[in-house]
Protein backbone atom coordinates (compact mmCIF):
# COMPACT_ATOMS: atom_id res chain seq x y z
CA UNK A 1 0.00 0.00 0.00
CA UNK A 2 1.56 3.30 -1.11
CA UNK A 3 0.23 5.39 1.72
CA UNK A 4 3.33 7.60 1.57
CA UNK A 5 2.85 8.61 -2.07
CA UNK A 6 2.07 12.26 -1.38
CA UNK A 7 4.46 12.87 1.50
CA UNK A 8 7.58 14.90 0.68
CA UNK A 9 10.92 15.33 2.45
CA UNK A 10 9.65 18.63 3.79
CA UNK A 11 6.51 17.01 5.17
CA UNK A 12 8.50 14.23 6.85
CA UNK A 13 10.92 16.73 8.36
CA UNK A 14 8.01 18.85 9.59
CA UNK A 15 6.37 15.84 11.23
CA UNK A 16 9.63 14.84 12.92
CA UNK A 17 10.18 18.40 14.13
CA UNK A 18 6.68 18.69 15.58
CA UNK A 19 6.82 15.27 17.23
CA UNK A 20 10.15 15.94 18.95
CA UNK A 21 9.10 19.45 19.92
CA UNK A 22 6.13 18.01 21.81
CA UNK A 23 8.63 16.47 24.24
CA UNK A 24 10.88 19.51 24.49
CA UNK A 25 11.50 22.08 21.72
CA UNK A 26 14.98 22.85 23.05
CA UNK A 27 16.38 19.56 21.80
CA UNK A 28 14.83 19.91 18.35
CA UNK A 29 16.08 23.50 18.05
CA UNK A 30 19.52 22.30 19.16
CA UNK A 31 19.39 19.48 16.60
CA UNK A 32 18.47 21.81 13.75
CA UNK A 33 21.32 24.19 14.58
CA UNK A 34 23.81 21.34 14.90
CA UNK A 35 22.64 19.86 11.60
CA UNK A 36 23.25 23.18 9.88
CA UNK A 37 26.78 23.41 11.29
CA UNK A 38 27.53 19.83 10.24
CA UNK A 39 26.35 20.63 6.73
CA UNK A 40 28.44 23.82 6.64
CA UNK A 41 31.55 21.80 7.49
CA UNK A 42 30.99 18.70 5.35
CA UNK A 43 29.37 20.05 2.18
CA UNK A 44 32.48 21.94 0.93
CA UNK A 45 34.58 18.77 1.14
CA UNK A 46 32.86 17.32 -1.91
CA UNK A 47 33.41 13.76 -0.63
CA UNK A 48 29.78 13.03 0.23
CA UNK A 49 26.99 12.56 -2.28
CA UNK A 50 23.93 14.78 -2.08
CA UNK A 51 21.91 11.87 -0.72
CA UNK A 52 24.56 11.13 1.90
CA UNK A 53 24.60 14.77 3.02
CA UNK A 54 20.80 14.70 3.31
CA UNK A 55 20.96 11.59 5.50
CA UNK A 56 23.77 13.02 7.64
CA UNK A 57 21.74 16.19 8.16
CA UNK A 58 18.69 14.15 9.21
CA UNK A 59 20.88 12.12 11.56
CA UNK A 60 22.32 15.32 13.03
CA UNK A 61 18.86 16.75 13.64
CA UNK A 62 18.00 13.62 15.65
CA UNK A 63 21.40 13.01 17.28
CA UNK A 64 20.09 13.61 20.82
CA UNK A 65 16.93 11.53 20.46
CA UNK A 66 18.24 9.28 23.25
CA UNK A 67 17.59 12.13 25.68
CA UNK A 68 13.86 11.66 25.13
CA UNK A 69 14.24 8.32 26.90
CA UNK A 70 16.48 9.47 29.74
CA UNK A 71 14.05 12.07 31.12
CA UNK A 72 17.09 14.31 31.63
CA UNK A 73 16.15 17.06 29.22
CA UNK A 74 16.05 19.67 31.98
CA UNK A 75 19.69 18.83 32.68
CA UNK A 76 20.72 19.57 29.12
CA UNK A 77 24.08 21.15 29.87
CA UNK A 78 24.84 18.36 32.33
CA UNK A 79 24.15 15.46 29.97
CA UNK A 80 25.84 17.35 27.16
CA UNK A 81 29.05 17.64 29.16
CA UNK A 82 29.33 15.14 32.02
CA UNK A 83 26.82 12.33 31.49
CA UNK A 84 27.27 11.46 27.85
CA UNK A 85 26.78 7.73 27.66
CA UNK A 86 23.16 7.09 28.55
CA UNK A 87 21.57 9.29 25.90
CA UNK A 88 24.26 8.33 23.37
CA UNK A 89 23.57 4.61 23.82
CA UNK A 90 19.80 5.05 23.72
CA UNK A 91 20.14 7.20 20.61
CA UNK A 92 22.41 4.64 18.93
CA UNK A 93 20.00 1.79 19.62
CA UNK A 94 17.08 3.83 18.32
CA UNK A 95 18.89 4.75 15.11
CA UNK A 96 20.22 1.22 14.63
CA UNK A 97 16.91 -0.59 15.19
CA UNK A 98 14.12 1.86 14.38
CA UNK A 99 15.31 4.27 11.69
CA UNK A 100 16.38 4.24 8.04
CA UNK A 101 19.73 5.70 9.15
CA UNK A 102 21.08 2.50 10.70
CA UNK A 103 24.28 2.45 8.59
CA UNK A 104 25.50 5.58 10.38
CA UNK A 105 24.04 4.86 13.83
CA UNK A 106 27.58 4.60 15.18
CA UNK A 107 27.94 8.35 14.70
CA UNK A 108 25.31 8.93 17.40
CA UNK A 109 27.00 6.46 19.76
CA UNK A 110 30.37 8.18 19.35
CA UNK A 111 29.34 11.82 19.03
CA UNK A 112 30.76 12.76 22.44
CA UNK A 113 33.97 10.71 22.25
CA UNK A 114 37.13 12.79 22.27
CA UNK A 115 39.57 12.46 19.41
CA UNK A 116 42.42 11.08 21.53
CA UNK A 117 40.18 8.10 22.32
CA UNK A 118 38.29 7.79 19.03
CA UNK A 119 41.35 7.72 16.80
CA UNK A 120 42.53 4.54 18.55
CA UNK A 121 39.32 2.61 17.76
CA UNK A 122 40.45 0.48 14.81
CA UNK A 123 37.05 -1.18 14.41
CA UNK A 124 35.41 2.18 13.59
CA UNK A 125 35.50 3.24 9.94
CA UNK A 126 37.18 6.47 8.90
CA UNK A 127 33.85 7.83 7.66
CA UNK A 128 32.10 7.23 10.99
CA UNK A 129 35.03 8.83 12.81
CA UNK A 130 34.95 11.89 10.58
CA UNK A 131 31.20 12.43 10.86
CA UNK A 132 31.20 11.72 14.62
CA UNK A 133 33.93 14.29 15.16
CA UNK A 134 32.23 16.93 13.02
CA UNK A 135 28.96 16.26 14.87
CA UNK A 136 30.76 16.47 18.24
CA UNK A 137 32.35 19.76 17.24
CA UNK A 138 29.07 21.21 15.91
CA UNK A 139 27.37 20.15 19.13
CA UNK A 140 30.03 21.90 21.23
CA UNK A 141 29.84 25.05 19.10
CA UNK A 142 26.08 25.24 19.58
CA UNK A 143 26.25 24.67 23.33
CA UNK A 144 29.00 27.29 23.61
CA UNK A 145 27.11 29.94 21.66
CA UNK A 146 23.44 29.21 22.38
CA UNK A 147 23.58 27.86 25.94
CA UNK A 148 26.71 29.42 27.41
CA UNK A 149 26.27 32.62 25.34
CA UNK A 150 29.88 32.79 24.17
CA UNK A 151 30.78 34.82 21.09
CA UNK A 152 31.97 33.08 17.93
CA UNK A 153 35.50 34.36 18.61
CA UNK A 154 35.49 32.86 22.13
CA UNK A 155 33.97 29.64 20.84
CA UNK A 156 36.67 29.35 18.19
CA UNK A 157 39.33 29.79 20.90
CA UNK A 158 37.79 26.88 22.82
CA UNK A 159 37.71 24.76 19.66
CA UNK A 160 41.33 25.49 18.80
CA UNK A 161 42.45 24.72 22.35
CA UNK A 162 40.98 21.23 21.98
CA UNK A 163 42.66 20.41 18.67
CA UNK A 164 44.42 17.05 18.77
CA UNK A 165 42.87 16.05 22.09
CA UNK A 166 39.12 16.69 22.23
CA UNK A 167 38.74 17.33 18.51
CA UNK A 168 40.53 16.00 15.47
CA UNK A 169 42.77 18.59 13.76
CA UNK A 170 40.83 17.95 10.53
CA UNK A 171 37.50 18.81 12.21
CA UNK A 172 39.00 21.92 13.78
CA UNK A 173 40.28 23.01 10.36
CA UNK A 174 36.73 22.68 9.02
CA UNK A 175 35.38 24.76 11.91
CA UNK A 176 37.92 27.48 11.17
CA UNK A 177 36.37 27.92 7.72
CA UNK A 178 33.02 28.89 9.26
CA UNK A 179 31.85 32.48 9.47
CA UNK A 180 29.01 32.92 11.94
CA UNK A 181 27.66 36.45 12.04
CA UNK A 182 23.99 35.76 12.81
CA UNK A 183 22.30 33.65 15.47
CA UNK A 184 22.56 30.10 14.18
CA UNK A 185 18.81 29.66 13.72
CA UNK A 186 18.62 32.79 11.59
CA UNK A 187 21.66 31.73 9.57
CA UNK A 188 20.16 28.28 8.90
CA UNK A 189 16.80 29.73 7.89
CA UNK A 190 18.50 32.16 5.51
CA UNK A 191 20.68 29.52 3.84
CA UNK A 192 18.68 28.19 0.89
CA UNK A 193 21.38 25.69 -0.10
CA UNK A 194 21.05 23.95 3.27
CA UNK A 195 17.31 23.59 2.84
CA UNK A 196 17.80 22.34 -0.70
CA UNK A 197 19.94 19.56 0.78
CA UNK A 198 17.11 18.59 3.11
CA UNK A 199 14.27 18.85 0.61
CA UNK A 200 15.46 18.55 -3.00
CA UNK A 201 17.04 15.08 -2.96
CA UNK A 202 13.84 13.16 -2.61
CA UNK A 203 13.35 10.14 -0.40
CA UNK A 204 11.92 7.01 -1.97
CA UNK A 205 8.48 5.75 -0.94
CA UNK A 206 10.21 2.99 1.04
CA UNK A 207 12.41 5.52 2.86
CA UNK A 208 9.44 7.76 3.67
CA UNK A 209 7.58 4.72 5.02
CA UNK A 210 10.62 3.92 7.17
CA UNK A 211 10.63 7.49 8.52
CA UNK A 212 6.94 7.26 9.37
CA UNK A 213 7.62 4.00 11.19
CA UNK A 214 10.50 5.70 12.98
CA UNK A 215 8.14 8.43 14.21
CA UNK A 216 5.75 5.78 15.49
CA UNK A 217 8.59 3.96 17.23
CA UNK A 218 9.68 7.26 18.79
CA UNK A 219 6.40 7.18 20.70
CA UNK A 220 6.99 3.59 21.74
CA UNK A 221 10.52 4.60 22.69
CA UNK A 222 8.94 6.46 25.59
CA UNK A 223 6.17 3.96 26.42
CA UNK A 224 6.11 0.23 25.60
CA UNK A 225 2.30 0.14 25.41
CA UNK A 226 1.69 2.53 22.53
CA UNK A 227 3.14 0.77 19.50
CA UNK A 228 1.01 -2.40 19.74
CA UNK A 229 -2.09 -0.22 20.00
CA UNK A 230 -0.99 1.76 16.93
CA UNK A 231 -0.30 -1.33 14.84
CA UNK A 232 -3.67 -2.85 15.79
CA UNK A 233 -5.55 0.38 15.09
CA UNK A 234 -3.86 0.77 11.70
CA UNK A 235 -4.64 -2.81 10.65
CA UNK A 236 -8.28 -2.55 11.66
CA UNK A 237 -8.62 0.85 9.95
CA UNK A 238 -7.23 -0.58 6.69
CA UNK A 239 -9.61 -3.54 6.85
CA UNK A 240 -12.68 -1.38 7.53
CA UNK A 241 -11.75 1.08 4.76
CA UNK A 242 -11.38 -1.82 2.33
CA UNK A 243 -14.72 -3.37 3.28
CA UNK A 244 -16.39 0.01 2.86
CA UNK A 245 -15.27 0.07 -0.76
CA UNK A 246 -13.40 3.35 -0.47
CA UNK A 247 -11.01 4.20 -3.29
CA UNK A 248 -7.28 3.61 -2.91
CA UNK A 249 -6.34 7.23 -2.27
CA UNK A 250 -8.81 7.51 0.62
CA UNK A 251 -7.66 4.15 2.02
CA UNK A 252 -4.05 5.34 1.87
CA UNK A 253 -4.90 8.51 3.78
CA UNK A 254 -6.83 6.55 6.41
CA UNK A 255 -3.88 4.21 6.97
CA UNK A 256 -1.45 7.13 7.19
CA UNK A 257 -3.70 8.89 9.70
CA UNK A 258 -4.09 5.70 11.74
CA UNK A 259 -0.33 5.29 11.93
CA UNK A 260 0.00 8.77 13.41
CA UNK A 261 -3.23 9.04 15.39
CA UNK A 262 -1.52 8.81 18.79
CA UNK A 263 1.34 11.13 17.93
CA UNK A 264 0.28 13.51 20.73
CA UNK A 265 1.33 10.92 23.31
CA UNK A 266 4.93 11.87 22.62
CA UNK A 267 4.35 14.98 24.75
CA UNK A 268 2.79 13.21 27.74
CA UNK A 269 5.16 12.55 30.66
CA UNK A 270 6.27 8.91 30.87
CA UNK A 271 5.04 8.60 34.45
CA UNK A 272 1.51 9.21 33.14
CA UNK A 273 1.84 6.95 30.07
CA UNK A 274 3.21 4.16 32.26
CA UNK A 275 0.77 4.65 35.13
CA UNK A 276 -0.92 1.24 35.55
CA UNK A 277 -4.50 2.50 35.25
CA UNK A 278 -3.70 4.44 32.07
CA UNK A 279 -1.70 1.58 30.58
CA UNK A 280 -4.55 -0.84 31.20
CA UNK A 281 -6.96 1.40 29.32
CA UNK A 282 -4.59 1.75 26.30
CA UNK A 283 -5.84 5.28 25.80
Amino acid sequence: MKYTEYISNKSILGIIERVCSYVDPRLMDHGMRVSYLVWKMLAPLGTYSREALRDICFLSILHDIGAYKTEEINRMIDFETDHIWEHSIYGYLFMRCFSPLESRAGVVLLHHITWDVLQQQEEVSDEIKEIAQVLFLADRIDVSMEVEQNSWEKTLEIVRAGSGTRFSPAAVALAETLTITLPLEEAAMADTQYYHTLSDYLLTHAQITDYLKMIIFSIDFRSRHTVTHTVTTTSISAEIAGHMGLDEDICNQIVCGALLHDIGKIGIPVEILEYPAVSALRL
